[in-house]
């Protein structure tokens, strides 16, 4: 019986740590884990944040007073094709673990299957 109740426990934590969704202006509590942040973006640009370079879009509100930045990485072949101005005015969700850059927040996206654009 204690198996059981131990594995039950488990699980229900593994469920609890799935992305939060968050939108503009809604705070998240689940900082360092995965997150899946919705909004229009208001700008975009080539370069790099850091470590992290690639395309930079500018999630409800523009620079510098954006309230999340999402890097899609530079890789070889790359994730998206598209040109960072074909970004401007869609709306966008990213999931990944959010971090911090000059005090601003960011989540860097790695896979397609990590960034929806409608």
């Amino acid at each position: 019986m204690k198996k059981i109740l131990i594995s039950l426990f488990f699980l229900y934590l593994a469920h609890a740590a799935g992305a939060q969704i968050v939108t503009c202006g809604s705070p998240f509590a689940n900082f360092g884990l995965p997150v899946t942040f919705c909004g229009y973006v208001k700008g975009a640009q080539h370069g790099s944040l850091g470590k992290n370079s690639g395309v930079i879009l500018y999630l409800c509100g523009e620079y510098p007073n954006q309230a999340m930045t999402i890097v899609i990485k530079d890789t070889d072949p790359p994730i998206f094709t598209d040109e960072p101005k074909e970004y401007i005015g869609k709306y966008v969700c990213a999931t990944g673990v959010v971090g911090t850059y000059r005090g601003k927040y960011y989540i860097t996206v790695k896979k397609k299957n990590s960034l929806t654009v409608r």
